[in-house]
């Protein structure tokens, strides 16, 4: 990602950085007469003062030449300002680690604007040439070369944060997956911390900022991070108060997106070892679901049907679970399994039993017990798991990763497979079902008419059109039909 207030002026300090660099590889003597030719008629196209033009020519260029490193290194070096943006381009979408001197070179030299916004973009793509880039501006001591040298980290980590995002979605903790990143160059931990308190950001940049700092291992890390914690207090009170039904104010969202930070950070500092933050959480959680109340309205026994008593106890459900999940960040997996099996033994029939069943199936494959992992797998995608994304990006199931049974259930979560009888909807039917079925879907066709019949007779239109709305998506049509609901 370009910082626009970066890009104006960078040329002159740039150059002073390349002259200690190796030099860049000599241009061919002569291109491909392919290149030249297809090349000549699009020029006009690629130097249109039209932004849109100019984009699709580059892209058609781009995905007909196919350039090889050759060819794109001389296009670096060419007199026409359009040609070096198109090697730009081309080295920004799809880098190629044998230009990285060249385009360094190339930008160095580069005087026209445009192209060297171009030619940045494309650096940042090769962070390998980060180092000795930060290296030679530090040696040099000149203000703007340190400059540039610093945009160039922060964009570079920027990238690396983005890269990681997984549609819009911040991935899992796991060890080693930020590797690569720290050879690049040693102070990306101090733009990555400058990251995670730039509130210019997007959240879950920053989010992925904290992220990746727990592999850091920084003593300071706990005091560094400090600032971006909630209190356990207003923490918890934003738990419990749940997210506003009307469309929140900005004040409101920005204190939810800062709550969500803090629940990172608390996690990267557990991984880092730092547990004092996650500990005082945990001791907060467990004191408020010790309150009589909440002892009280964690057992409800309604279904959906009974209102607000059903929601509370199931957020209460909840929060016993992230007491587990907690405990889980720092590897404490006794506790951690204490309180998830609480859940499926109490509450078989909650929401959190998936996400439970799901933690137990990550820490038995952690453990090596790896027909527990794959019992509790199947029952977290029975009872409605079926992220597959995430399934095989998982780190917690590395040594299951080729295991024929583990790959069976990643095809069964991908088709969305939900075992009905423990959700709350098929409750109104249990009674109409032969002796020994657990599910409407066990039955014949005919079965289930027949079941159908009697439930239509004794249940209200209400019931029936809650069996409909509630049931899995991909039994409605089914169910529409034969209650004739609507």
């Amino acid at each position: 990602m370009l910082r626009a207030s970066a890009v104006p002026g960078w040329t002159a300090s740039v150059a002073l950085v390349v002259l200690a660099a190796p030099a860049a590889p000599a241009a061919p003597a002569a291109w491909s007469p392919a290149a030249v030719d297809v090349l000549a008629p699009w020029l006009p196209r690629l130097e249109s003062p039209f932004v849109a033009e100019r984009t699709a020519a580059t892209a058609h260029l781009v995905r007909e030449l196919r350039p090889a490193p050759a060819t794109l290194q001389a296009w670096l070096a060419d007199a026409r300002p359009a040609v070096r943006e198109l090697a730009a381009k081309t080295l920004a979408t799809t880098p190629e680690p044998a230009c990285g001197v060249a385009l360094l070179a190339a930008a160095a030299a580069e005087r026209d604007p445009r192209v060297s916004e171009r030619l940045l973009e494309a650096l940042v793509r090769h962070p390998e040439q980060l180092a000795p880039f930060a290296a030679t501006a530090e040696r040099s001591g000149d203000r703007a070369q340190l400059t540039r040298a610093a945009w160039l980290r922060e964009a570079v980590a920027l990238d690396a944060l983005q890269a990681k995002l997984r549609e819009g979605d911040v991935p899992g903790f796991y060890d080693g997956q930020w590797a690569a990143l720290w050879p690049l160059d040693p102070r990306l931990p101090e733009q990555l911390l400058a990251s995670a308190h730039d509130e210019t950001l997007h959240f879950v940049l920053r989010e992925v900022a904290v992220m990746a700092l727990h592999e850091t291992r920084r003593p300071e890390l706990e005091r560094d991070l400090a600032r971006l914690l909630f209190p356990e207090d207003r923490e918890l009170a934003r738990l419990v108060e749940g997210w506003p039904a009307r469309d929140p104010a900005l004040p409101e969202l920005w204190d939810e997106l800062s709550l969500e930070l803090s629940r990172y950070v608390r996690f990267a500092l557990a991984k880092a070892g730092h547990t004092g933050a996650i500990r005082r959480m945990i001791e907060r959680m467990e004191e408020y679901l010790a309150t009589p109340s909440a002892r009280r309205d964690i057992e409800w026994s309604g279904d959906r049907e009974s209102g607000g008593g059903y929601w509370r106890a199931e957020f209460l459900r909840g929060v016993l679970f992230e007491v587990g999940y907690y405990y889980q960040q720092f590897d404490d997996y006794a506790a951690a399994e204490q309180r998830y099996r609480e859940v499926l033994g109490r509450f078989p029939w909650s929401r959190a039993c998936q996400n439970c069943h799901y933690n137990l199936a990550c820490i038995s494959a952690i453990q090596g017990k790896r027909r527990q992992a794959l019992d509790h797998l199947k029952k977290a995608i029975l009872r409605g798991f079926d992220d597959t994304h995430w399934l095989r990006e998982d780190g917690d199931f590395a040594s299951l990763r080729d295991d024929p049974e583990f790959l069976a259930l990643v095809d069964l979560a991908a088709q969305g497979v939900v075992d009905d009888s423990g959700h709350d909807w098929s409750r109104l039917l249990r009674r109409f079902l032969p002796a020994g079925c657990e599910s409407l879907f066990d039955l014949t066709p005919a079965q289930q008419k027949s079941v159908w019949a009697a439930a239509r007779s004794e249940l209200s239109l209400a019931e029936r059109r809650q069996l409909v709305e509630e049931a899995p998506p991909e039994q409605r049509d089914f169910l529409e039909a034969l209650v004739g609901a609507r």
